[in-house]
């Protein structure tokens, strides 16, 4: 697939107000920074999804660690589709509870972060911006994970003919008389 967009941007002084350092060192944009990449190159946002779940919780006391309050937590997921002019479809889910939210003071904006979340991550995905791209190094790693990234390396389908192919040894299954 084509690039859509160019990541080295993102390290200039365009992006530079847009650009901030999260928890741990990674580094992030802002929706509007998302917004200004876009430019041109989405056509179109859908909300899909919104849903809502609460779930109760126990909490302590903080001066009497013996007494235990019941709590209610309400928790909101949605889904946001990101099309490109070239007609490619993203998708990204973003979430948001009311106890994150009561920290910071902003629980009667449950819905809107959480769609800000999602929208910037179909952004991020239309535009092929993973963490990594916020540091000029790009050995500097983040501690965010892509899921997208196989764990080992794929083979392509074809054999290996560098080395002669080694006879596999079978593995004897265990049964339940070999643990005792």
């Amino acid at each position: 697939m084509p690039t859509i967009f160019e990541k080295g941007r993102l390290l200039g002084p365009e992006f530079a107000r847009y650009i901030y350092k999260g928890a741990g060192g990674t580094r992030d944009m802002n929706l509007a920074g998302y917004k200004h990449a876009i430019v041109g190159i989405v056509k179109g946002t859908e909300v899909k999804k919104v849903e809502f779940h609460s779930y109760t919780f126990e909490k302590t006391v903080a001066l009497d660690e013996t007494k235990k309050t019941l709590m209610v937590n309400l928790w909101v997921a949605v889904v946001v589709s990101v099309t490109t002019v070239d007609n490619e479809i993203y998708e990204g889910c973003g979430e948001a509870n009311l106890e994150e939210l009561k920290m910071k003071r902003t629980e009667n904006n449950l819905v809107r972060i959480a769609e800000s979340r999602a929208r910037k991550r179909a952004y991020a995905q239309a535009l092929g911006i993973s963490p990594e791209d916020f540091f000029a190094d790009k050995q500097k790693k983040s501690r965010m994970e892509d899921i997208d990234t196989p764990m080992c390396d794929l083979d392509d389908g074809e054999e290996d003919k560098t080395a002669p192919a080694e006879p596999k040894e079978e593995k004897k299954k265990l049964s339940l008389d070999d643990l005792s």
